[in-house]
């Protein structure tokens, strides 16, 4: 069970080390150092700038049940018709963070690397140690307990030359069976020198959960990776996702993040470009009603010259909910020719309703593009007036202009996974099916 910091902090080290998961004595060394690390230096204290937007009291003070132990889950009905309607693409499915072999289907995706963590680790334990040891620039209390509770998730390693033309699905799902499950996924993304493949992160679930997951990228020479993170879990979940990306010369990453669930989410996204010539495209939504709150943070980060990245971040929020977007661009010395352009717009739907915006910039090096901005507002008042004289009601017209708000960052997404995202959106929005049929 995990109680509070306390019960972590006070750790009953003696037993966590013989809760041995891995074969590979390294990778239980790594769990066992992640473990101390946690249990020396806790939570982000109240004055951690880093933190300053995330209550991690909210999120810690729920009592949550490991989820790493015991039989794995049955798995609900709820979950076999997200698998049913996802498609055929290859896929694997996790319950719980636990691996569901009967609803994957990484048979589908014979010409690469595409499998669990556990089953990886067992065929190349050296290799997995040696890329989960890779030092998170944005580490923190969950990513060391991310490797702490390392459990399962998935690996996927694309060889040289290799471009998939179908997207690799994980499906990651709290079962809300029981007490609330603490789930840690861990997932190994490689590709290949000129390597391409585009990845759905879907994750969604029932009831009271805290999920911390961590996805580590490194993109080859001249490789192309496109992800969709999309989140939509139960109103009452706990979601902490760091999202870590190394780039090598003329590689190119391309992310969609939509967060559209849970009671606090915060979405961490680090980049690095380390080659010439690397590209990232950042793209983010966030929408929040009630009491939820959403933190997005994306730190990009030019280390070589001719790097080029855009990020565009927007959140929509509607009752007394809170969300903040912190964004900042490295550009360190000698990272000449770096084109950076960084852009934040929040959409306030009610009094209550509250955002921060934090962009930032940082530059060492003297012959480059950089620019940011940010702006927070309400609906404009005269598009909402004219839709209501062409007969909208005045909530239908409200949803129509919040859905053309999003709409540009939905249709960035690659049109095998689209759709999906895009019912998700209309099923948030008030009159959902009298806009679906107008956006048409």
């Amino acid at each position: 069970m995990i109680a509070s910091s306390e019960t972590l902090a006070a750790g009953a080290a003696g037993e966590f080390r013989r809760r041995r998961r891995f074969a590979s004595p390294a990778i239980e060394e790594l769990r066992e150092q992640a473990f101390e690390r946690f249990s020396a230096e806790g939570w982000p204290a109240p004055g951690n700038e880093a933190w300053r937007h995330t209550n991690v009291a909210s999120i810690v003070g729920h009592p949550f049940r490991s989820a790493d132990g015991g039989p794995p889950p049955a798995v609900p009905p709820a979950l076999e018709a997200l698998v049913r309607s996802a498609g055929e693409h290859p896929r694997l499915v996790f319950a719980d963070g636990r691996y569901v072999p009967g609803l994957s289907r990484p048979d589908l995706a014979r010409e690469i690397g595409f499998s669990p963590l556990r089953e990886a680790s067992a065929r190349s334990p050296e290799k997995i140690a040696d890329l989960l040891a890779r030092r998170l620039p944005g580490e923190s209390a969950f990513t060391l307990l991310n490797t702490a509770h390392l459990t399962d998730g998935a690996v996927i390693d694309v060889p040289d030359g290799v471009a998939l033309r179908e997207p690799l699905h994980l499906l990651y799902f709290a079962s809300g069976n029981g007490d609330a499950p603490a789930v840690f996924p861990r997932n190994l993304i490689r590709l290949g020198r000129n390597a391409g493949a585009t990845v759905l992160l879907h994750w969604a679930g029932r009831g009271r959960s805290l999920t911390a997951p961590v996805t580590q990228v490194f993109l080859g020479e001249n490789s192309a990776l496109e992800i969709v993170k999309f989140q939509r879990q139960a109103d009452e979940a706990f979601h902490v996702s760091t999202l870590d990306v190394e780039q090598a010369r003329s590689s190119r990453f391309v992310a969609h993040l939509f967060s559209m669930g849970g009671a606090a989410v915060r979405d961490e996204t680090h980049v690095r470009l380390a080659g010439e010539g690397a590209d990232c495209l950042l793209n983010g939504l966030f929408l929040t009603d009630g009491d939820q709150h959403a933190d997005l943070v994306a730190v990009v980060d030019h280390l070589r010259p001719h790097g080029t990245s855009r990020q565009t971040y927007r959140g929509i929020l509607d009752g007394r909910s809170r969300g903040s977007f912190t964004g900042r661009v490295i550009v360190r010395e000698g990272a000449q020719k770096t084109d950076a352009q960084q852009s934040n717009k929040n959409l306030l739907l009610s009094r209550e309703a509250l955002v921060n915006s934090t962009p930032q910039l940082e530059i060492r090096a003297n012959d480059v593009k950089c620019k940011h901005g940010s702006t927070t507002g309400q609906i404009d008042a005269d598009a909402l007036f004219y839709l209501r004289s062409r007969g909208l009601s005045a909530e239908a017209a409200r949803s129509l202009l919040t859905y053309a708000f999003a709409s540009e960052l939905v249709l960035r997404v690659p049109a095998a996974i689209r759709g999906a995202v895009d019912r998700a959106l209309h099923e948030r929005l008030p009159h959902a099916p009298s806009i679906f049929e107008i956006a048409k």
